[in-house]
């Protein structure tokens, strides 16, 4: 039988005339997902003043939607490989339109929270199927191309949320305060259900086609058995040999059935991880959240030992651990794990500086991010488009150098201009960084899908995305740990900054000395209880008490701004240079990578395409 592989066994067999109509349509799906990661975070306020939320409530509004779409990335990824990326991408987008209607219309913090987690749950059905479907629809040399457009909006569209987000809360469109925020999801959800239903083919994983996929397992007794997996198409003989040495085949010709138990384990796995997380330095990191951790540890222990005995015995894990054999593939995944927890924490950082430390409105903190999303569009374009295929993984590690520039130039303008710094001095940081950014983000998830066959399309774009959003659930916690305790540690700063202001202001009023020495102390209390506080809504007990004289409130009012801002302002660069150490890991972990690693591979691939119609 020839089972050689055509020339252009890379292409589908038939492009689709529609595939870029397609493509706009799965673009906008991930770009919803993406903008309503960091959208709620501007709205905060509004959002706390209207529901009459806890601050811990305010928390959990922008941590479920994370944590729910996390957990079940890898599984949709999955479901898209074995029952077709077009059914679970439609199922996925309805129940997301729908979620984003329940959002915006919630009445009180508990059904805003519940809602926010159904939203991420069918974000993590819809998104594994975008990669997949890109690589299922585009033959190669259109490929690259759709993932850098891919990547520059993704990258974006976090800095755009931002903007959007302002923009929105700061219209009040009929009255509805923050609600639009999520509504704008609806009649693009809808008119995107429609694309798709018409335009968009199905596809899915071969495995899962009514073809058997052949691995031959290696026997109890340590000797190896090669695998074959013929890529003509036909059922081919699975062997599996016994504990006695003999082969016992097996025809699986059986389409791959759902890994329930992997499944479970996988999602509570991340659960541990993620929710000691985000409850942790809330609650001041009691036992039990280190204890969860320690548990999530041992759950991705015992997902991979039972992944491996089903991919022996059964067949059709959750993940195809063979997937880590690549070392392209792993150390790529690593380096991605790592750019999103520096990212995950600047994005936090950065707001926080804005808003709470210059006490800029929602809309300035949205319309400054403009300059990130422009970089990370100019970034993801050139080098996906013009140096990856040129440089290789040069260009990856140059992207995360130049991000790196870009945090410490950012936070030593931030510590040198303090409350004086305006939006027009972050340009140019800010370009720098979203530069850097689109320079990692676009040749990485080529990178990444580049090493794996076809078949495992969804399941290593659920790996690409988990890997995203686990990385950004570290980095808020991790940074969240260094900011807050360094803004409380180094909460003297801004009040000695002030201070000779305010002593000169309160001495033209004609105060002591002595009074004018009790005044700065209490405002040093106030100003480190405040740092201290895990919810800055609380006001704390040493800035109730005043004066009784309203120039010296006054007085006080203007320097807490300011020594706020300083401090603030501080702490940010001090914090961002974590973020250097983390992409400087990021670096090495790419510059591991063999020299002559390609972001895309499949000139020789021996996998069948998987773009079949989900009927057959």
């Amino acid at each position: 039988m020839d089972t050689d592989i055509p020339p252009n066994a890379d292409a589908p067999p038939t492009l689709d005339p529609r595939r870029w109509i397609a493509f706009a349509v799965v673009l906008a799906a991930g770009f919803m997902d993406l903008l309503d990661v960091t959208i709620v975070n501007v709205a905060v306020p509004s959002i706390q003043a209207d529901l009459g939320a806890q601050y811990s409530q305010i928390e959990w509004i922008i941590a479920a939607y994370v944590l729910a779409f996390a957990a079940v990335l890898i599984t949709g990824g999955r479901l898209g490989d074995i029952y077709g990326r077009k059914r679970i991408f439609l199922i996925g987008m309805a129940g997301f339109t729908l979620a984003s209607a329940a959002c915006g219309l919630s009445s009180d913090p508990t059904m805003l929270i519940t809602s926010r987690f159904v939203q991420g749950a069918m974000a993590g059905l819809m998104v594994p199927q975008i990669l997949a479907i890109i690589r299922a629809t585009f033959p190669k040399h259109e490929r690259a191309k759709a993932i850098a457009v891919y990547s520059g909006v993704g990258g974006s569209a976090s800095a755009v949320g931002l903007s959007l987000g302002g923009l929105l809360v700061q219209w009040d469109l009929f009255d509805l305060a923050w609600r639009p925020i999520f509504l704008v999801n609806i009649p693009v959800g809808i008119a995107a259900l429609v694309a798709a239903t018409v335009v968009m083919r199905d596809s899915r994983s071969d495995a899962g086609d009514g073809f058997a996929v052949a691995r031959n397992n290696t026997a109890s007794d340590g000797s190896s058995v090669a695998q074959n997996n013929a890529g003509d198409g036909l059922p081919n003989a699975r062997n599996n040999t016994t504990g006695d040495g003999s082969p016992n085949a097996r025809n699986n010709t059986a389409p791959p059935r759902l890994d329930l138990i992997g499944m479970t384990l996988a999602i509570s796995a991340v659960l541990l991880l993620i929710y000691p997380l985000a409850e942790g330095r809330r609650l001041g990191w009691p036992a039990w959240t280190f204890l969860m951790m320690g548990a999530a540890a041992v759950t991705v222990g015992l997902f991979v030992a039972y992944e491996r005995r089903r991919a022996r015995t059964v067949g059709s894990p959750l993940i195809d651990l063979d997937l880590f054999r690549s070392r392209p593939f792993a150390i790529g995944l690593a380096s991605w794990l790592l750019f999103w927890i520096g990212l995950g924490g600047f994005f936090l950082v950065w707001t926080l500086f804005m808003q709470a430390g210059l006490g800029w409105s929602p809309m300035r903190a949205g319309l400054t991010a403009v300059f990130f999303a422009v970089g990370a569009g100019i970034g993801a374009g050139v080098s996906v488009g013009v140096l990856a295929p040129r440089f290789g993984r040069r260009v990856l590690i140059a992207g995360g150098l130049i991000n790196a520039g870009g945090f410490g130039l950012y936070g030593w303008m931030g510590a040198h201009y303090g409350a004086s710094i305006s939006s027009w001095q972050m340009v140019i940081p800010l370009l720098i960084t979203g530069i850097g950014f689109g320079m990692v983000v676009a040749p990485t998830i080529d990178l990444l899908l580049g090493q794996v066959p076809p078949r495992e399309a969804g399941s290593a774009s659920g790996l690409l995305n988990t890997g995203q959003q686990l990385g950004t659930a570290l980095g808020v916690a991790l940074v969240g740990v260094v900011f807050f305790g360094q803004l409380d540690h180094d909460s003297a700063r801004g009040v000695e900054t002030v201070a000779p202001q305010v002593r000169a202001e309160l001495s033209t009023m004609g105060l002591p000395n002595a009074a004018q020495d009790e005044i700065l102390a209490n405002f040093l209390a106030c100003v480190r209880d405040r740092s201290a506080e895990v919810d800055p809504t609380v006001v704390p007990e040493t800035c109730r008490t005043g004066s009784g004289d309203y120039g010296v409130a006054q007085v006080l009012t203007r320097a807490g701004e300011e020594a706020n801002a300083v401090n603030f302002a501080n702490t940010f660069d001090y914090t961002l240079w974590y973020g250097i150490a983390i992409l400087a890991l990021m670096c090495l972990g790419f510059l591991a990578l063999p020299k002559d690693a390609r972001l895309e591979t499949h000139e020789l691939d021996t996998e069948p395409t998987d773009l079949t119609p989900a009927g057959v």
